[in-house]
């Protein structure tokens, strides 16, 4: 298994993990390979204050990211990937403080993504 650092983000952390499965000669006689791998990071909740009357404030994040690759042979690939796993939505606010404090808050729903792409080298 290797192991590969992610990079590191203000307030949050990342690590992906690649592993090899020991599939070089699947049933049917072609030959093959399947990796399988991810990332998962973790933002943390970051209030800011941009001027004497702004206040921003953005909620925690955490996202997981899987593939899987079958390398046919040295030409040909399938990737199956999905991005976004847990669908943990990000919310926004920003309040405005003076003589009539306002406050909006935007919150943007996140759904899982999931893509199959054939490779081919010419």
């Amino acid at each position: 298994m290797d192991r590969n650092a992610g990079q590191c983000r203000p307030g949050g952390r990342a690590w992906h993990r690649i592993r090899r499965q020991g599939h070089d000669r699947p049933a049917g006689g072609t030959s093959g390979r399947i990796d399988v791998g991810g990332s998962y990071t973790h933002t943390s909740g970051v209030v800011s204050r941009s001027s004497a009357s702004i206040v921003d404030a953005d909620s925690m994040k955490r996202q997981l990211d899987l593939y899987t690759l079958w390398k046919r042979d040295a030409r040909s690939r399938l990737r199956l990937s999905v991005s976004d796993l847990l669908q943990q939505d990000v919310r926004e606010r920003r309040t405005f403080e003076g003589n009539a404090p306002l406050l909006r808050a935007t919150t943007y729903r996140v759904r899982a993504t999931w893509r199959l792409v054939w490779e081919h080298s010419l």
